[in-house]
């Protein structure tokens, strides 16, 4: 729990311009300490998620557990990327005002 914390924080600090999403796990063990990290992060994290750790899963988990076989097979049905159908528009000066951008999109 400890490690994850501090690794979310450095990324807040060091690589986010917005709030880093992360969801630290903690054992039957750390969970007394919640309190006292939560409040040794408060000043370095804009908002955190905590979940026990388990090995079985949850319903609504944000990990999944499966097998490599069932990876697999969600992998290969997993359609192609295509970027190519993106739709680019050239910002120019004339379009800003202060600190927003008007793009017209057709």
């Amino acid at each position: 729990m400890w490690e994850q914390l501090e690794l979310t924080a450095q990324l807040q600090y060091w690589w986010a311009d917005n709030q880093v999403s992360s969801t630290v796990s903690f054992t039957d063990s750390e969970a007394r300490d919640i309190p006292t990290a939560l409040s040794m992060y408060e000043s370095r994290l804009k908002g955190i998620s905590m979940l026990p750790l388990q090995t079985d899963g949850y319903e609504h988990m944000p990990q999944q557990v499966m097998s490599k076989t069932e990876y697999e097979r969600v992998v290969d049905d997993l359609l192609p990327l295509n970027l190519s159908e993106g739709v680019d528009h050239e910002v120019t000066d004339d379009m800003c005002d202060n600190d927003s951008c008007l793009i017209e999109y057709d």
